[in-house]
């Protein structure tokens, strides 16, 4: 290979790396982001509504 065509490839292969740890870092903000409101997963109350059993508030079990 010749270093015009070997520097280019490693230009290319640069490019490419940087672009993916520059996604990597964007989905794991919005992932964290999610987390935080809450939005990965349903909450009790949701899963409760779902299969339509009571859920007390947060209130009715501390007076347990």
């Amino acid at each position: 290979m010749d270093s015009k065509l070997t520097g280019d490839l490693a230009s290319l292969i640069e490019r490419r790396l940087t672009g993916g740890w520059v996604l990597t870092e964007r989905l794991t903000q919005a992932t964290l982001g999610k987390a935080f409101r809450g939005e990965l997963v349903p909450t009790e109350a949701e899963l409760a509504q779902q299969e339509e059993r009571h859920h007390g508030s947060a209130t009715t079990l501390i007076h347990r």
